[in-house]
């Protein structure tokens, strides 16, 4: 794997490290390490993923953690993109404030897309993705 392949591979294993940690704590502020990991439209749509866990009282049950494999994607582009990698993500389960699971662990195939901004590979764009069975990467 080349240099920009690992580091893409850096960013979206924190960026979603940072994003399951905010939720597990409840309302609170964005993580500011987010901003240097993560350019709109992306960075807007994880803000509102987080706000709406905060609003709902949800967060991630206890003793859980997301897992993530990812693949590059050599020639796949997209807004612009220079890197591509494609994903599965094991979502956690949530629960609400009584701990009552409010969703199950569900799988989520996807692609992300980085570029460079202000001089820093980040993650700006990624497919919606379906949920599956089983990671077709794997």
């Amino acid at each position: 794997m080349n240099a920009l392949y690992a580091e893409a591979e850096r960013v979206v294993r924190r960026a979603t490290q940072l994003e399951e940690e905010a939720i597990r704590q409840g309302p609170g502020s964005y993580p500011a390490e987010l901003e240097t990991l993560l350019a709109d439209p992306y960075l807007t749509w994880s803000r509102v993923g987080v706000q709406q866990y905060w609003e709902l009282g949800w967060k991630g049950a206890d003793g859980e953690s997301a897992g993530l494999i990812l693949r590059p994607q050599p020639g796949v582009s997209q807004g612009g993109s220079e890197v591509a990698l494609e994903s599965c993500l094991q979502t956690v389960a949530a629960v609400d404030a009584s701990g009552s699971l409010v969703s199950s662990a569900r799988l989520f195939h996807r692609s992300y897309f980085f570029k460079h901004v202000d001089g820093d590979l980040k993650l700006f764009s990624a497919t919606q993705g379906s949920e599956v069975e089983k990671c077709p990467i794997s």
